[in-house]
């Protein structure tokens, strides 16, 4: 680790616990590569979609997001009701690359596979996640499915989380980020889109909003997430090398 990173670490620490706004430390990018447009998400949803079917792949994170505001995503969510691992040579054939099950996991009850996908030159990560694990206990994909929201790609239906599902989902990563240094990135998004679930008498929605009051503990989640994301690159620098 160079004393640059960890000189500007200790500044952002110092930051985060003196300022008198309370509001969250800033978040770095976190891949260097151009934002999808929405055909682009469209294009990886449709190959995806031919291997388990439209009704059975629902797109959430950063790609439903800019289905309601101008957020940019550098990569796809998606939940597949279905068997990725048997899948893997269809998803091949469909021009996904390296499909792999994720070790290291942000939902971890989840099984979570990654992929990549060329588009313009370039290697774009797709994460499919199981929908056991990734949703509430008493939560059914189907019913999901249902109240989804849907936009036409070439006479398919692509289905995109609606604000409730999109609002629990950014919550639940909130609660379990911490390795990639972006602890706050999901209530940052949720607040910028402004697109919170707004039944003020739902005991979720009480969470969600506590969620996202900037405070104390918030800052130093994201303080921890940014050292423990630092630590882990450190390390996979160094192991490169041996």
């Amino acid at each position: 680790m160079n004393r640059h990173t960890i000189r500007r670490t200790l500044e952002n620490v110092l930051i985060a616990l003196s300022d008198d706004n309370r509001s969250l430390i800033n978040q770095r990018p976190y891949e260097d590569l151009p934002p999808l447009d929405i055909e682009d998400v469209n294009r990886i949803y449709s190959a995806v979609a031919s291997v388990f079917g439209a009704d059975n792949v629902l797109i959430f994170g950063g790609a439903a997001l800019q289905r309601y505001c101008q957020h940019k995503p550098k990569d796809v969510d998606l939940i597949v009701n279905g068997d990725i691992a048997a899948n893997i040579e269809n998803l091949s054939s469909r021009g996904f690359t390296g499909v792999n099950e994720k070790t290291l996991k942000v939902f971890f009850n989840s099984k979570v596979y990654e992929s990549g996908y060329p588009i313009n030159g370039n290697k774009i990560k797709v994460e499919y996640y199981s929908p056991e694990g990734l949703l509430g206990k008493n939560d059914d994909f189907r019913d999901v499915m249902k109240i989804s929201k849907e936009s036409d790609y070439r006479g398919l239906k692509i289905h995109y989380a609606d604000p409730y599902t999109l609002s629990m989902l950014k919550y639940r990563a909130w609660k379990n980020r911490l390795a990639n240094g972006r602890a706050d990135k999901d209530l940052i998004d949720l607040e910028k889109a402004g697109i919170f679930y707004n039944k003020t008498n739902d005991p979720q929605y009480q969470k969600l909003l506590g969620a996202y009051t900037p405070g104390m503990f918030s800052r130093l989640k994201s303080i921890f997430s940014e050292t423990v994301h630092i630590l882990h690159q450190n390390y996979l620098r160094q192991k490169q090398r041996v």
